[in-house]
């Protein structure tokens, strides 16, 4: 009797058993940390932190990415020359004080009230600034004083915020020169300007008591 050749089978053993391992083995080597004949990786280990991706790649940081991370703060930051080119297009009533200080007179300010608004250029930030008064001496006229501001902060703000500094009142907004644009600038510029004009001559008088 003649015998054919022996038949492979799934999972069998013996003779007739096709070995799979250099199967394995080719697949390996065609994923990253796989080789050719099972021993040491071809690709090096993602670094500590690193993600690997559906198919085992290592995450990156895409170039651009990575450069505007570098430059933050530096080649998109604002100049003072950026800032008064902004004052120069609200058409404001303003000056330069010294090198990245200006003083910005609000439209409707009255002549012997004379609020107005410190722009101060110091970099990373924009301060916008504006000096109110002084605090009053009686303990019961303060207390007042502080429950008005706190409801002016909570109701009657988009910009800014009332606060003390060294006994005295004053409104300021702080704004990152970090991809600061004009409409933001002028946004808050016109929301100090106008609790300026609206608040001025009920903060500036004696507060009565309740």
């Amino acid at each position: 009797m003649v015998r054919g050749p022996p038949v492979a089978h799934a999972g069998g053993t013996g003779p007739g058993r096709r070995d799979r391992a250099p199967a394995r083995a080719c697949r390996a080597a065609g994923e990253p940390g796989g080789s050719v004949d099972g021993g040491a990786a071809l690709h090096d280990p993602p670094p500590r932190g690193g993600r690997a991706g559906e198919r085992g790649a290592i995450a990156r940081v895409s170039p651009r990415r990575a450069t505007r991370f570098t430059n933050a703060g530096t080649e998109l930051m604002l100049n003072r020359e950026d800032i008064e080119s902004f004052l120069i297009r609200t058409e404001a009533d303003y000056q330069e004080l010294d090198e990245g200080l200006w003083i910005v007179h609000p439209d409707g300010a009255s002549a012997e009230r004379q609020p107005r608004i410190l722009v101060n250029y110091q970099p990373p930030v924009l301060v916008c600034r504006a000096d109110i008064r002084d605090l009053p001496i009686d303990d019961e006229d303060q207390l007042a004083l502080y429950r008005r501001l706190l409801e002016l902060n909570a109701v009657d703000l988009i910009h800014g915020a009332y606060g003390l500094e060294d006994g005295e009142v004053i409104l300021s907004d702080t704004l990152e020169l970090e991809n600061l644009d004009f409409s933001e600038f002028r946004a808050t510029l016109e929301s100090l300007t106008l609790a300026l004009t609206s608040h001025w001559d009920s903060l500036t008088v004696d507060i009565p008591n309740d």
